[in-house]
């Protein structure tokens, strides 16, 4: 938002690329979780013609670099003044304070002059906090609804009602919008569309900062066969499984 220090790009970009993200799934969560540098998490989307998976072929965006982050750093602060604060809005869970204390801690040492405040909150005022736009940067997780990619890339549409920040770039709502309407029959075209749309929201404009894949351990007795891991919607179903004696 105007008035925000995050309105200018290089703060966005210096702040993107300073994120150790192998380090905070490795050291801090350690739970299974990956490091993320796409919008759209790996191996939930494959080409059907090609068989390739969609981050693979897409490629990584905004990929762990401290020097690119410092040089970004030294230009923001041309712009905008030697000290920098931003809040980080978080949700109060386990895992909202882990992330969002090492990003504090991490960010504020990789780039001197930043200050972060972490406002935590119960997870439901987030969510009215980001849809009343009171706030700044905010930590947030996204799981597909639905099979189809526009789930991740609607949220950055023009008018879309998960596009909490307003973020407007008509070349990304073009490509997004030929990706499900006329290359939709077409995955080669449709994958070009959502790489160079990924492109511009990342690399370009540092919309979002994408951090990790989250990964869910479940532990299941013997006895029950057949329990679903969808890749989207929801965690596992039952419909299925079956008791089944040794």
């Amino acid at each position: 938002e105007e008035g925000s220090p995050l309105a200018n790009v290089n703060v966005r970009k210096a702040i993107a690329l300073a994120i150790d993200k192998e380090s905070l799934t490795e050291n801090v969560l350690a739970d299974g979780s990956k490091a993320l540098n796409g919008l759209v998490p790996a191996n939930l989307y494959a080409n059907p013609e090609t068989k390739e998976d969609y981050r693979a072929y897409a490629g990584e965006f905004l990929t762990y670099d401290l020097d690119a982050a410092k040089d970004y750093w030294k230009k923001a602060q041309k712009e905008v003044g030697d000290k920098v604060e931003v809040t980080l809005l978080a949700a109060d869970t386990d895992s909202g304070k882990k992330v969002s204390e090492y990003l504090q801690s991490q960010l504020e040492e990789a780039l001197p002059g930043l200050s972060i405040t972490v406002n935590q909150q119960p997870s439901i005022n987030v969510n009215q906090s980001r849809r009343d736009k009171n706030y700044e940067m905010s930590l947030s997780g996204w799981i597909a609804g639905s099979s189809e990619m526009d789930s991740y890339y609607n949220l950055y549409a023009t008018g879309s009602s998960y596009n909490y920040g307003n973020y407007d770039n008509p070349e990304y709502t073009k490509l997004v919008n030929a990706a499900k309407s006329t290359d939709a029959a077409d995955p080669n075209k449709q994958f070009k569309d959502y790489q160079q749309a990924e492109k511009i929201l990342l690399e370009e404009d540092a919309t979002q900062v994408p951090v990790y894949q989250s990964a869910s351990k479940y532990l299941i007795n013997t006895k029950i066969k057949n329990v679903e891991f969808p890749l989207y919607g929801g965690y596992f179903f039952l419909r299925n499984a079956e008791v089944v004696e040794d």
